[in-house]
């Protein structure tokens, strides 16, 4: 409950500054505010739901697993409260250059590609961090060498997709617009808790 509590207070924070930005910025000059806004509380949401899918039933938590691994996820976990709120500032650092008029955009370039590329790079650091809380959940467990043929092929296409899209956002650091960057790493999120659905 504790290690859950700190997902949902970093995540907290991130939907504070969001919405806090909304005092900094002129919104009637620029109308790619509100989309910002809702991407970045989808990616919050999904960050949540991807999160909560991980916890697993009593008897194969990594806590009661052996000490090495309920360390191990205990690491894991403080690592991802600091991934996610990367992601917050990632997200408000991406708004704000995206806030910014056209003129001082261009004086701060630097700025703004920084803001761009924290956002995949922070959110593929999570799913990794996810992965490796998966993995001390149920790696060696699932598939079991009982399992039937297709239960196991199943298993294993499950842990490709889950390391697939856990390394995906890293290869769209080179989006340079803000809104496009939110964009596809909401689009990877969704896909992963369909795919894992």
């Amino acid at each position: 409950d504790r290690l859950g509590t700190l997902v949902l207070i970093m995540l907290g924070e991130t939907c504070i500054s969001v919405t806090i930005a909304y005092r900094e910025t002129h919104v009637d000059e620029k109308g790619c505010y509100y989309a910002m806004l809702m991407l970045a509380f989808l990616l919050i949401f999904l960050e949540c739901l991807a999160y909560f899918n991980v916890q697993p039933p009593k008897a194969h938590h990594a806590f009661r697993r052996s000490r090495f691994f309920g360390s191990l996820l205990f690491t894991l976990s403080k690592l991802l409260g600091l991934a996610l709120l990367t992601v917050g500032v990632s997200i408000k650092s991406a708004l704000g250059s995206a806030m910014r008029d056209e003129k001082e955009a261009l004086d701060d370039k630097d700025d703004s590609r920084f803001a761009t590329r924290l956002l995949p790079l922070s959110v593929g650091c999570s799913l990794l961090l996810l992965l490796g809380i998966r993995i001390c959940h149920f790696g060696g467990r699932f598939p079991r060498a009982s399992d039937p043929p297709d239960v196991s092929r199943l298993f294993s296409f499950w842990w490709i997709a889950l390391g697939t899209f856990s390394v995906a956002p890293f290869f769209f650091v080179w989006i340079r617009s803000a809104v496009a960057s939110l964009l596809v790493q909401c689009t990877l999120l969704l896909l992963l808790t369909i795919v894992e659905t």
